[in-house]
Parts: structure tokens; sequence; C-alpha cells
């Protein structure tokens, strides 16, 4: 019975948990100079690879936010496009159904316009927006006309 309280005692001393940072600490100290220098290559490449993918994925959102910005802009020139020929086909019609709602008129388009020209995307975010506001200006002297 003695024999089995030593073993256990013995077996439980020789029980080894997860190291913690401290204990790696004092590990590393342990460690001949080749290896502590082939620990800290083995690190430094690997921040390298982590600086590297971070930059590339930064590169790969900024391009993504070009594109997006870009898609935008030419969605709105079609939308406008389309409006203006609609508008010339036969101004005062459209001037007098558009009376009640000429504010809101490319509300949305405005305000996406007005975000990337105050981020700074783009002079052809300030000329499509210019677009815009000669249209709604158009179409509000036509709608006086009309009255």
């Amino acid at each position: 019975m003695r024999h089995i309280i030593l073993f256990v005692l013995l077996a439980s001393c020789s029980y080894q948990t997860e190291p913690t940072p401290l204990d790696s600490a004092w590990t590393q100290k342990e460690l001949p100079v080749s290896k502590q220098k082939q620990r800290i290559s083995y690190l430094q490449k690997k921040l390298d690879l982590a600086q590297k993918s971070l930059q590339k994925a930064q590169d790969e959102e900024g391009r993504l936010i070009e594109e997006v910005q870009e898609a935008k802009l030419v969605l709105i020139a079609k939308q406008i496009d389309a409006y203006e020929r609609q508008i010339d086909q036969n101004p005062h019609r459209y001037a007098s159904l558009l009376q009640p709602e000429m504010g809101n008129l490319f509300l949305q388009e405005r305000e996406e316009l007005d975000a990337l020209i105050r981020s700074g995307a783009s002079l052809q975010a300030q000329a499509l927006l210019d677009r815009i506001l000669r249209l709604i200006t158009q179409l509000s002297d036509d709608t006086r006309i009309v009255r």
C-alpha cells in the first residue's frame, strides 16, 4: 500500500500543465544562443509574412473601394442621361409631372455624389452633381413657365 501511495505521489509531481508565457520566458533564457537566434529569425519571418499579407489586404480594399466608386459614378451618369433624354422629348410635360417631387429628384444620387466629393474621390462626381443641379433648375424654370 505504501508503494502505491508513493507511486501516485511521484506521478502527480511529474504531471505538467500547459506552459504559461512566464514559463516560456524562463525556458527561452535556458536556450542556447544559436537556438535563440533561430527562434528570433523564425518569429521575424512570421512577422514579415503577416505584414505582407496585411498590406496585400489593404491594397485589395483600396482597389475595391475605387471600383465601387467608379461603378456608382457610371450608374448615376446613365440615370442622368436617361432622364435628360426623356425631358428633351417633352420638357413641359415632365416639369408639370415632377412639380410635387422636385426637391427629392435624384436625392439619393446627390447624397452619394456629395459623399464621394467629400472623400476626394473624383472630379467626375462634381461634374455629375452639377448636371443634376442644372437639371433640377431647368425643370424648376420650366414649371414656372407652365404656370
